[in-house]
């Protein structure tokens, strides 16, 4: 992933900030919405 990040020319940092606020949104909405695990699916991109 990082090879594709210098090819792009994005900041690590801000990548970084990014990747974690949207995980840390994620965990939120499968513990809100399905805590049985249905939004599983929905992960991934």
């Amino acid at each position: 992933m990082g090879r594709e990040l210098s090819s792009r020319g994005l900041d690590p940092s801000l990548a970084i900030n990014r990747m974690r606020s949207r995980s840390a949104s994620r965990t939120g909405r499968k513990r809100e919405r399905s805590p049985e695990g249905r939004d599983d699916g929905m992960d991934i991109d």
